[in-house]
């Protein structure tokens, strides 16, 4: 099921795993069952790309990490969407979401299919981080 902006701010599952405040723009998951979580994504204009990046990444992140979707994916559209916003957004998930791959899509015209630019992939540093972590908890 596609479910957008869900209001799940007193949904007692989402308040133990931090993410009760956030909405992201949609859900393609199965009601109910917190093991059917499909993916996550939210959605903007190119034009407006660059304000709500850290908002939006972190939402993508956290659900992916905390809520266990299978997928996060950042659209992007409008004709706008050229390699160099790409690289922007790129920058500012190593910030905002250095531990989760995120898919970063554009759709750049009507009637055309949206398009995978590139996943933005868990930084180097963090994960040698993680599993030098680990190795210490053993």
């Amino acid at each position: 099921m596609l479910n957008g902006e869900v209001d799940k701010i007193a949904h007692p599952i989402l308040s133990q795993l931090g993410a009760a405040g956030y909405k992201p723009d949609l859900l393609v998951h199965q009601p109910g069952y917190m093991g059917g979580n499909h993916a996550v994504m939210e959605v903007k204009s190119a034009l407006a790309a660059y304000r709500g990046v850290k908002k939006d990444l972190t939402t993508l992140a956290l659900f992916r990490r905390n809520v266990g979707y299978a997928r996060a994916i950042y659209l992007i559209y409008g004709e706008e969407a050229e390699d160099d916003l790409a690289d922007r957004i790129a920058a500012k998930a190593e910030i905002y979401a250095p531990d989760v791959p995120i898919e970063l899509w554009f759709h750049t015209a009507a009637l055309e299919p949206a398009r995978q630019v590139r996943t933005l992939q868990p930084s180097a540093a963090h994960v040698h981080s993680v599993r030098a972590t680990r190795r210490r908890s053993r």
